[in-house]
């Protein structure tokens, strides 16, 4: 079966434009993250097997991090994405990452960051961090404040790795970049 990109409603795909590029609404980069780690879920395709192609069940995003995930982030805890119920789950840097569908690193120390992404490497997870130069290091999605808005970075290479699909329509909102 191939991966086909996913349909999302126009509505859904302006949101994120707006999240992109208004200044009116960049002001609150916490609910912009937010809004980016839930509709991520809508705008990637994980390979079969990984538990996000049928329908139904829960869709995992796990929280590893050293600081307090605000409060923006958790409120999106049992929320719908698509036909899966979005379950939040804390991780510590020793847990396994098997049942994350995607994995929001919020480590300030690099070489914390480096064990976590080579961890992964090679497993259909999707990563994400604010961290300066996640993308670089091969993550997937770096978030970064610009100039008072959240803009996405995205390792396309290490998409491929991951063995994941990002709508073009993401990936065309986002500075890609290739290591």
């Amino acid at each position: 079966m191939s991966l086909q990109p996913p349909r999302v409603p126009s509505l859904v795909l302006a949101g994120l434009i707006v999240l992109a590029a208004s200044p009116a609404l960049a002001i609150d980069l916490n609910k912009a993250l937010a809004a980016y780690l839930y509709h991520f879920f809508n705008f990637t395709r994980w390979p079969e097997g990984h538990g996000l192609t049928a329908s139904g069940g829960f869709a995992n995003l796990c929280l590893l991090g050293d600081t307090q995930i605000n409060p923006d982030i958790e409120s999106i805890d049992g929320q719908m994405a698509g036909d899966k119920t979005l379950r939040i789950l804390r991780m510590t840097p020793s847990a396994s990452f098997e049942q994350c569908h995607a994995l929001f690193i919020d480590y300030r120390s690099a070489s914390l960051r480096e064990g976590i992404l080579a961890r992964t490497r090679g497993s259909p997870t999707l990563t994400l961090s604010t961290a300066p130069g996640f993308a670089a290091a091969g993550g997937v999605v770096e978030f970064a404040r610009v100039d008072d808005r959240l803009r996405m970075k995205i390792n396309t290479r290490a998409m491929r790795d991951q063995q994941l699909k990002i709508s073009s329509k993401l990936l065309n909102l986002a500075e890609i970049v290739t290591p």
